[in-house]
């Protein structure tokens, strides 16, 4: 299982790295540059990929040399209006760019794309604020345009205007589920020149009738949804060629396709379930077809949409994911106690920046069985305060002999979608009714049962030597059960022949639930890999972020050796302050440990006790300092108040207590530090407003905070 896991992560890391869409451009891996790569040769790149924050744009704007044979650009990042038209204007100017992929939640400027008068490929990732109908509008003036992707874009509707597109060939919409497909292929079926739809991953129930009207439709892509038949309609097109079907809930897949009656198909891919039978058979009714199994746990066939990976993900920050794994150090770690000091404060920022509520990680790994026996799970959905979950509800069966109870699972409009979605196993009776063993009335039996019960998942067990099955109900309160039969409705048939009909049904329960479990384990298995590439490349940009604080001997260590080094500060945080450099900062840090609270000036001078004095700073050669912060300490009351400086430009107030005794540490432009002790205060004329103080100033990269503090008698 580990290796299993460890060869789906390659897979994934391979399509990232490439920029290939899977099951889009067969055999083609596309060379995708860097923007850093691409701004070194722009001559020689074809295909870019780039995140559009602002420094990444403008340098893309103003590069000197243009891209001209640059022909596909994968853009990530939130585009505001003004950026995507200095961007898409740019592009304009390329003659050879034909295909563009575009992931940003704020992308709102469909208008520019029409700018790309040769486009002839647009992918659409991740964009739920874009206004689609408008996009279409003018995506209908690009004559050039062959293929479009809409994928994962919360659409619920699909404008009508998509019937515009009369030049497109192949349309791509994935992992949408919340479309009404049975509304979108009205429109779908009106674009004449369309040969190829590709409808994955979008929890499809059932496809509609309306399919067949799609009499041009050469290729046809239904995988990883939840479709458990064929329309019989589905044989009018004459000429389909490639059918992808795995990943769905078609019990009988030879009886299935026997509706779609077309011996020139050419491709068939289904789940790796087949009998020999029923591959025999297939063969038969598609002789021409190549036919290939697609186990979704083989890892050579592990079916992504690694498009939407790609471009949910920021591209230049997994190149620096993969950077940083190949440099972390997994041997021995030095650290050597009697040097231990702080390099810099950037140890002062990790706690912020790593935080736990930042890098907690929380991913859900609860397999199939376990959530079932887990009451806090509806289905298999975690249940969440204020959410809905798809619920099963009983229904009484009026029309059955008298003093029997006679139930089923609604199937209601309402809930029929839900009920084969969330537990389509149940489907494997349909056409019979269910009879209740028990001791319970029927008005018993619905007051338990049915009125006002939700039940959030169900499982059917059959005893073989009874002839009967038990049921298990599960809601929030924990699980119930009790024994029923199934049988034919038509009370002229005999519960012996039901009877029959039990083995057969129950194997294609059995079926059919353990398909769901393993649908969901791939699932599972799929998201636990994204959530940790995701989770890798936040910490990676966070570290990138973090190491800007550091100092050059920190930059040098790898992640581990830092947080070696992190562990050694926070054991002897005080004897490393005492030999690190002398600046502000660990300065008020040394003084902090010690008890010593940090006091603003505003706050100080709120003290009715205190008199304000306006102050300027000279060095030992009697010169003007530049300050920049200037601290008053106070040992007395273990206090710090801390006064912004006026660089010089002019006097800084400053807030004295004649009942204490103070230091002052002046923190310079430069970042030296310049200090006055209690005698060189005991000089200044304090019967004066305008007071000037003397100091000595410190190198601060050569002297420590120990020396500070001895100098200021603080030890």
């Amino acid at each position: 299982m580990i290796l299993r896991i460890i060869l789906i992560f390659n897979i994934i890391l391979v399509f990232l790295l490439s920029g290939k869409s899977f099951g889009q451009e067969k055999n083609v891996v596309k060379d995708y540059r860097t923007l850093d790569q691409g701004l070194k040769f722009p001559e020689e790149t074809t295909c870019l990929k780039f995140f559009s924050d602002s420094l990444s744009l403008n340098r893309f704007l103003n590069s000197p040399i243009p891209f001209s044979k640059l022909e596909s650009i994968i853009i990530v990042g939130d585009l505001n209006d003004k950026q995507a038209n200095a961007l898409f204007s740019k592009l304009s100017e390329i003659a050879g760019l034909i295909e563009i992929k575009i992931s940003s939640s704020n992308f709102k400027s469909p208008k520019v794309l029409s700018l790309i008068k040769n486009l002839q490929k647009l992918s659409i990732i991740g964009c739920p604020n874009l206004n689609y109908d408008v996009l279409f509008e003018h995506l209908s003036n690009l004559n050039s345009l062959k293929y479009l992707c809409l994928e994962n874009n919360e659409l619920n509707k699909l404008p009508k205007n998509i019937e515009k597109l009369n030049q497109v060939t192949t349309l791509r919409i994935a992992s949408n589920s919340l479309l009404n497909f049975n509304n979108a292929i009205k429109s779908i079926c009106k674009m004449p020149a369309l040969i190829e739809l590709q409808l994955p991953m979008n929890d499809l129930t059932e496809i509609s009738s309306q399919t067949a009207k799609l009499e041009q439709l050469e290729s046809l892509d239904l995988t990883s949804n939840n479709v458990t038949g064929l329309p019989e309609e589905l044989s009018s097109l004459k000429k389909l060629k490639s059918l992808k079907l795995e990943g769905n809930y078609i019990l009988d897949l030879a009886l299935e396709l026997e509706k779609i009656k077309n011996p020139n198909l050419k491709l068939l891919t289904l789940d790796k379930s087949l009998t020999p039978e029923s591959l025999s058979k297939l063969k038969k009714l598609f002789p021409a077809a190549q036919i290939r199994e697609v186990d979704t746990f083989n890892d050579s066939e592990f079916v992504y949409s690694a498009e939407e990976d790609s471009l949910n993900s920021n591209a230049m920050y997994s190149e620096k994911l993969e950077k940083i794994i190949q440099k972390i150090d997994t041997g021995t770690i030095k650290v050597y106690r009697n040097e231990i000091k702080a390099l810099s404060n950037a140890y002062l920022f990790y706690p912020q920046l790593f935080s736990s509520h930042k890098f907690s990680y929380d991913f859900d790994s609860l397999i199939f069985d376990v959530r079932y026996a887990d009451n806090s799970y509806s289905n298999v959905w975690k249940i969440q305060p204020n959410q809905k979950y798809p619920n099963i509800v009983l229904e009484m069966y009026a029309e059955k002999p008298k003093g029997e109870v006679w139930f089923d699972f609604n199937r209601a409009t309402e809930v029929n979608r839900s009920l084969i979605k969330s537990n389509p196993e149940v489907n494997a009776f349909i056409g019979m009714k269910w009879v209740y063993l028990g001791a319970m009335n029927p008005k018993e039996f619905k007051n338990a049962y049915v009125k006002n019960e939700l039940w959030s998942d169900v499982r059917i067990y059959y005893n073989e030597p009874k002839k009967n099955f038990t049921i298990e109900l599960k809601n929030k309160k924990g699980f119930t059960s009790f024994q029923a039969y199934p049988r034919i409705t038509d009370l002229r048939s005999s519960v012996e022949t039901s009877q029959r009909m039990y083995a057969k049904r129950q194997e294609r329960y059995l079926k059919v639930l353990q398909r769901r479990e393993d649908k969901f384990h791939a699932n599972l298995f799929r998201e636990k890999v994204r959530y940790d590439r995701l989770f890798r490349e936040r910490e990676a940009k966070t570290w990138d972020v973090f190491r800007m604080q550091m100092s050059e001997k920190e930059k040098a260590m790898t992640n581990q050796q830092w947080l070696a080094y992190y562990d050694e500060i926070m054991r002897e945080e005080k004897k490393a302050l005492y030999s690190s450099a002398a600046n502000a900062t660990n300065l008020t840090r040394s003084l902090e440990l010690e008890g010593y609270q940090i006091i603003s000036s505003v706050d100080q001078a709120m003290n009715n006790s205190v008199k304000e004095f306006l102050s300027v700073f000279l060095d030992e050669n009697n010169k003007k300092l530049a300050d920049a912060k200037v601290f008053l300490i106070a040992p007395g009351k273990k206090e710090v108040y801390v006064n912004q400086g006026n660089m010089g430009a002019k006097e800084t107030p400053l807030f004295f207590d004649f009942s204490s005794n103070y230091k002052i540490v002046v923190e310079n432009r430069s970042g030296h530090l310049s200090i006055s002790t209690e005698k060189d205060l005991q000089k200044v004329d304090f019967t004066k407003k305008s007071i000037v103080i003397s100091t000595k100033t410190f190198d601060k990269n050569l002297t420590s905070i120990g020396q500070i503090r001895r100098e200021l008698k603080l030890e």
